[in-house]
């Protein structure tokens, strides 16, 4: 038995202290204190909105937005309070301007209270101003007019397509060289699969 018991007390108290805190940060951006995405999209909150499901849909072909191109962001706010809000302005380092589609046509975003978006509203990044490929991150700030202003980066989701040549692992039949196939989900040039 210890001979000094409220040593042994003291510092096992500032251990789970410490385990504590660690804990309190997981899945938080530590410059930002942000939910960090979870996968192919953004959730944060601001004030008595949850912002949820924040992601740029992938290029309709190939990995790559070109400068210039226009991107669709899916978004879903949920409002806790009572009172109606509105989306007054969305804005981005990547974009000329970014516009709220509500069912495809230019609108508002209404977050009605104690209710939801739901997936009837997107967002239009248009006139990138920079090439942004899937995988990589865009900043986008969102202003309410009654719960403030929130910063997030927004992930471009992957399509799991590439035009780069892949291994399979086998060998041709008859050839000291593994055999390629075709980029996911496409054909190689010439319209025939390659490998075996």
């Amino acid at each position: 038995m210890s001979r000094h018991p409220h040593r042994l007390a003291t510092a096992l108290s500032a251990t789970a202290a410490l385990v504590s805190l660690s804990a309190c940060g997981a899945g938080l951006d530590a410059q930002t204190y942000q939910e960090r995405d979870q996968g192919g999209s953004t959730d944060t909150t601001v004030g008595s909105l949850a912002i949820r499901n924040v992601g740029i849909e992938a290029p309709s072909r190939g990995d790559v937005y070109e400068e210039g191109d226009d991107a669709t962001a899916t978004i879903t706010v949920t409002n806790a309070s009572p009172e109606d809000d509105r989306l007054v302005e969305v804005t981005s380092d990547a974009a000329d301007e970014v516009v709220v589609l509500a069912d495809g046509e230019e609108g508002e975003l209404e977050v009605p209270g104690l209710g939801s978006t739901g997936d009837t509203v997107t967002l239009e990044l248009r006139g990138l101003s920079r090439a942004v490929r899937t995988g990589e991150y865009v900043s986008m700030t969102l202003r309410f007019a009654d719960n403030g202003t929130s910063e997030i980066l927004v992930p471009i989701a992957l399509t799991g397509e590439s035009d780069r040549d892949i291994y399979t692992g086998e060998y041709e039949e008859g050839g000291e060289e593994p055999a390629l196939q075709a980029p996911a989900g496409g054909h190689s040039e010439g319209g025939e699969e390659s490998g075996g």
